[in-house]
């Protein structure tokens, strides 16, 4: 949403004051509770539809300001960074590697995001994933998308750990000595002689056809 606001109107201040607007009226139309979203049945939701009984209202008539519980402020920056990777993700934004090379500072941002959320919502680890596994066919030298796959697949929710253990033995053949890598190894067993092979390599990432 962010990024789409920043070519209407003109500049990324706008699109960040936009996170703030839709926080606030998240908590106007007390949507903060656990389990609200904005998302229609269909998964999309549009800026229109969210603002337009906000649009025109004279001043008289508008709400008062709302009482900022913390409660209602993780409420509704969750919410306002739900619609924004809910966007993201429809579009298909950082899932194809040529693309994600060309726009990775916005893609590592994507992926924080998500991350970010994952512990209130695991199912956000699935979306992670996706992301992860683009970042390291994009750039397989880069050791930090190596780690931050294998960091993902060895979360319980995803139960992928011999997948996890799989990436970060590969990962090691590029550099045998690094810290994140070799903690990640000892933490997985891949020093401990866990048996690893080729379709737990595949799993890592996917399918063969990555």
């Amino acid at each position: 949403v962010k990024y789409s606001m920043v070519h209407t109107l003109g500049g990324a201040k706008y699109a960040s004051e936009l996170s703030g607007v839709l926080a606030t009226d998240a908590v106007l139309q007390g949507l903060t509770a656990a389990g609200m979203s904005w998302m229609d049945e269909g998964g999309a939701t549009q800026l229109s539809r969210l603002l337009k009984h906000r649009l025109g209202v004279p001043k008289e008539h508008l709400p008062e300001v709302p009482e900022w519980t913390t409660e209602n402020f993780f409420g509704s920056t969750f919410l306002a960074a739900q619609l924004e990777v809910d966007k993201a993700l429809t579009r298909q934004r950082c899932q194809d590697p040529v693309k994600l090379r060309q726009d990775s500072y916005s893609c590592n941002r994507l992926l924080q995001t998500l991350l970010d959320m994952a512990p209130q919502r695991h199912e956000f680890y699935n979306d992670a994933v996706g992301l992860a596994r683009a970042a390291v066919v994009a750039a397989p030298l880069h050791l930090e998308h190596w780690i931050t796959l294998s960091a993902i697949l060895a979360h319980p929710s995803m139960s992928k750990s011999r997948a996890a253990a799989a990436a970060v033995r590969k990962a090691l053949t590029f550099n045998s000595t690094h810290p994140c890598l070799v903690g990640l190894g000892k933490v997985l067993g891949v020093y401990s002689g866990i048996g690893v092979s080729k379709q737990d390599l595949v799993a890592a990432f996917g399918g063969m056809n990555t």
